[in-house]
């Protein structure tokens, strides 16, 4: 399973930069794709915020922004021979508009979860403009000591071993531990 897990947080201001803030373009949505698919290491999680879904500042598509994202996303990857996926969530905020009349603007938050990570259970407040993703991430194996004969203090045992601050353990020293 999972046992580290890579956060990357965007505010991609609905992808609207080649126009100064004024609409959304396919173009930026393509930039933005491409530049999230060059990191490496890719992350797990990418939290994106003002996320369009349906306005005339998104540019009215038949598709979401999010959507259409993924699929750059995903093509991004397939040209740098990348197998990994993410999924999409998104988490509406806010919505301007008229009456009768389709919205001036939308915002929301959105966020991708590579196909490697297990969600556990999402929640938004849309109030608060707050997302919650509970995501499982496997610890690592538990490890039991017992110290027979040891007359320190339980202080002078944390010095002399320091995974009891740094809460990890490597193998090499449960089998030095087993050996001696």
């Amino acid at each position: 399973g999972l046992t580290s897990l890579t956060l990357m947080t965007w505010n991609v201001r609905y992808f609207g930069h080649g126009l100064g803030g004024l609409r959304a373009t396919e173009g930026w949505i393509r930039l933005a794709a491409r530049a999230l698919a060059r990191q490496d290491p890719l992350p797990d999680v990418v939290a994106l915020q003002e996320v369009e879904t349906r306005s005339l500042r998104g540019g009215l598509p038949s598709r979401p922004q999010l959507e259409r994202f993924l699929d750059h996303l995903h093509a991004a990857l397939d040209e740098r021979g990348e197998p990994a996926r993410f999924r999409g969530l998104h988490f509406p905020a806010h919505q301007y508009a008229l009456p009768r009349a389709p919205p001036l603007y939308t915002t929301g938050l959105a966020v991708l979860v590579r196909d490697t990570v297990q969600i556990e259970d999402q929640a938004s407040n849309q109030a608060e403009n707050t997302a919650d993703l509970v995501l499982r991430v496997d610890a690592g194996p538990r490890v039991a000591l017992q110290f027979r004969g040891w007359t320190g203090s339980e202080e002078e045992l944390r010095q002399m071993l320091p995974f009891f601050e740094s809460a990890s353990v490597a193998d090499w020293i449960l089998t030095q531990a087993r050996a001696d």
